[in-house]
Order: C-alpha cells, then sequence, then structure tokens
C-alpha cells in the first residue's frame, strides 16, 4: 500500500465504514416478527408503559413486536405481530412484564396447548388461533400504585397482629 494515495485509502476506509453501517443497520433494523407474519390482538386494562414496536417474547426469545393500540370501551386493545411459525391455541395466555424499575414494559405469550386436560379428567381440543384473532386470557403486572395501595390496607392488620403477639408474650 505504500503507492496509494492517502486519498484512496480514505476512500476505501469510507466506503468499508459505510458498508459496516448498512449491514448493521440492516440487522438492527429487522423487525424480530421477520417479513412472514400474522396478527393477533388482546385486550388489556391498563396498556401504559407498552409503546409501538415493544417485544412480544415466548420463553424469552423475541417473536414479535407491538404494532398498534387502541381504545376499546373501557379496555386498550394492543395489536401484535408475530412471526409466522408461532402457534397459538385458543388457551394462549398474554402476560404483561415489567423490564426495569422506570415503567418498562414488554409482552410474554404462552403459545397455550392443542389439548387440556379438565378436573374430571376428560380432555378438550383447542383451536388455533389464526391472523386477527384475539388472545382472551390477559395476565397484567401489578403497577407500583397498586402494590403501595395493598401495602397500606395490610398494615393496619399487621400492627393488630404485633399487638396481638406482644400480648401474649406479656
Amino acid at each position: 500500500m505504500k503507492g496509494v494515495s492517502a486519498a484512496v485509502k480514505v476512500g476505501i476506509l469510507v466506503m468499508l465504514v459505510g458498508a459496516g453501517g448498512y449491514a448493521i443497520w440492516q440487522t438492527v433494523g429487522q423487525r424480530p416478527a421477520g417479513t412472514s407474519a400474522f396478527q393477533v390482538f388482546a385486550d388489556f386494562d391498563n396498556a401504559q408503559g407498552l409503546p409501538q414496536g415493544a417485544s412480544v417474547l415466548i420463553a424469552g426469545l423475541p417473536i414479535g413486536q407491538i404494532d398498534d393500540l387502541a381504545i376499546r370501551g373501557r379496555k386498550a386493545r394492543i395489536t401484535m405481530t408475530l412471526r409466522d411459525d408461532i402457534i397459538l391455541w385458543s388457551n394462549a395466555t398474554v402476560f404483561k412484564k415489567s423490564s426495569s424499575l422506570l415503567g418498562a414494559f414488554f409482552l410474554e405469550i404462552d403459545p397455550g396447548t392443542e389439548m387440556t386436560t379438565q378436573a374430571d379428567g376428560g380432555t378438550v381440543t383447542n383451536t388455533r388461533i389464526g391472523d386477527g384473532e384475539q388472545i382472551l386470557t390477559v395476565v397484567e403486572a401489578a403497577s407500583v400504585e397498586e402494590l403501595l395501595r395493598s401495602a397500606t390496607e395490610v398494615m393496619p392488620k399487621v400492627e393488630g397482629l404485633v399487638v396481638s403477639v406482644r400480648e401474649l408474650s406479656d
């Protein structure tokens, strides 16, 4: 490279950095659902902390993202786009989980099973959830406000218990 001018070296370096930047942009910019995907939705009481683009996971692995948030009566309807190879059954459950103490959340899906055993020993065949259908079972994380309210309700009971224990030890 001794005979190559500085301008050519800089040009090659700029092209390599540009190609590397483009490759990173393509990789990071990929949607977890990929190009072949389907949509499902779930209705939540509280969609706070779930922005568009938030991750949807199964067993901690990204399988999609939140695409739309809308109000349906008193509920928040969250539409998710998921990879096409994901199979969801009618007993699927979507969980709203906290990803940090700062109020960020993500969704985790238990895809359900093809067969469900009932309490009487019988079995039920579940149906497959298709494009545009609803995940009926939703489990939401408790908010900090709800936890504080519960602690406030429990404290008088704990204080009463402490007083009773003191009386027993006297």
